[in-house]
């Protein structure tokens, strides 16, 4: 087995050779190459360069309008959008008595079809026909 010192002295044998060669490699590189190789290298760094800072308005600006909107607005829209799809269901209420089934006048056997629940909405809604 190898002590850390000998593998980090192996490491570092094996870096200066491959700088070695990679020297020897450029050192035969033609002129014409080497200046491309300057230019992109110079065209690399410009672009990498930091962007200036720009106004607290127009950074305000832009976090509104990419964020803002986007996490308050979709979430908004879909709540309405629920909200004015949904059916609100009613309880079906029996409909009062017709005024006219009130007095004295009607017989037995009418009053047992007042339970059905049908017969009363039906009732209900003719009751001018019934006051006749």
């Amino acid at each position: 087995m190898t002590s850390p010192f000998e593998q980090k002295s192996k490491s570092s044998d094996i870096t200066q050779l491959t700088n070695k060669a990679l020297e020897q490699s450029v050192n035969s590189l033609s002129a014409k190459t080497l200046a491309d190789l300057a230019q992109v290298r110079a065209a690399a760094l410009d672009k990498s360069k930091i962007k200036p800072v720009q106004p607290l308005a127009k950074r305000l600006y832009h976090y509104i309008s990419d964020h803002l909107l986007v996490n308050i607005t979709v979430p908004a829209a879909a709540a309405l959008v629920i909200v004015f799809s949904m059916k609100y269901v009613t309880p079906n209420t029996i409909p009062a008595m017709p005024v006219a089934m009130l007095t004295n006048e009607v017989p037995t056997e009418d009053l047992a079809m007042l339970e059905d629940l049908e017969f009363i909405t039906w009732l209900a809604k003719n009751e001018a026909n019934t006051v006749l």
